[in-house]
């Protein structure tokens, strides 16, 4: 188990708060590709709360505004249009991205080793950062701390992939 990204979480359930039928498209799945509700594009969720499911939905493609989208409910064979919800608010990967937990007005400290060489950062009680105990320049300091701590992950390896060192 991975954390969530709380943005991503929040993202999904606001448009499902504020998702509303407001039509009923077709009264059967005879076309679900016209839909996007075919087995290669549509999304599929279940809902639960307490661990007991609630409801389970396949959501398809967007309407071209982009505002609404056609959604089935399992056991239901009518195709309804939704608003407030689309594709776009469902995110494939809700892992939280962050790959260093720090924040960067946290940090007092980042110690670099090198094959031949390293270097220490401090930060000083005035919170300005010495480079092994003499003045740095703190822009550059500051820099290094902060992308350290914007590190994301772009993309997780499969549960299936192996490494094979060169």
């Amino acid at each position: 188990q991975l954390p969530a990204e709380a943005s991503a979480v929040d993202q999904l359930t606001n448009a499902l708060r504020r998702a509303t039928i407001t039509a009923t498209a077709a009264r059967t799945q005879d076309a679900p590709d016209q839909f996007g509700l075919d087995s290669a594009r549509r999304i599929e969720l279940r809902l639960a709360a307490n661990g007991v499911p609630v409801v389970e939905v396949a959501v398809g493609r967007s309407t071209d505004d982009g505002l609404s989208a056609f959604v089935t409910r399992a056991g239901d064979a009518a195709v309804y249009l939704v608003e407030g919800l689309a594709p776009a608010d469902i995110r494939a990967d809700f892992r939280d991205h962050q790959a260093l937990r720090f924040t960067a007005d946290a940090a007092t400290q980042v110690a670099v080793n090198l094959p031949r060489n390293g270097y220490t950062l401090t930060k000083g009680a005035d919170e300005q950062w010495l480079l092994d105990g003499k003045a740095a320049n703190q822009m550059e300091a500051g820099g290094l701390v902060r992308t350290l701590s914007a590190v994301r992950v772009l993309d997780f390896p499969s549960n299936t992939a192996t490494f094979t060192p060169s």
